[in-house]
């Protein structure tokens, strides 16, 4: 699978674009930010759901909100890990790591759930060229 980082932006910027017309009709008025911080998240999260459908990335890719941090870094390292020093003990994902979650993570699907790319949201995000 081969996605370019162009692709991906162009579909977070289109999450921010329909948020943005959403929130006018919601509030009528154009310069107010959308609060709570979740509307954003949810707009970008559905926006990339349309570019998996659209890219028939169904079963290769996969879209998680509100993912905890320390279970990402567990899926992010562990099959690394595990390959380089077969000899460790298996922690857990409940090992003590940084508390909190990632607004959205994007997994590559290949067997294991692989994360590349973490979107952290906060406010509005702009993009320019």
């Amino acid at each position: 699978m081969k996605l370019e980082a162009k692709e991906i932006r162009d579909a977070i910027a289109e999450g921010i674009e329909s948020l943005l017309r959403r929130m006018i009709d919601l509030n009528d008025q154009r310069n107010e930010d959308p609060r709570p911080e979740y509307l954003t998240t949810a707009a970008v999260a559905f926006a990339l759901g349309d570019y998996v459908k659209k890219k028939s990335l169904h079963g290769l890719l996969r879209i998680r909100c509100e993912e905890l941090t320390k279970h990402l870094w567990y899926k992010a390292t562990i099959k690394w890990l595990f390959k380089k020093f077969p000899y460790l003990p298996r922690p857990t994902p409940n090992s003590d790591f940084r508390n909190g979650n990632v607004d959205i993570s994007l997994f590559e699907v290949q067997g294991f759930e692989r994360p590349f790319a973490v979107i952290e949201n906060k406010g509005i995000l702009k993009f320019g060229q």
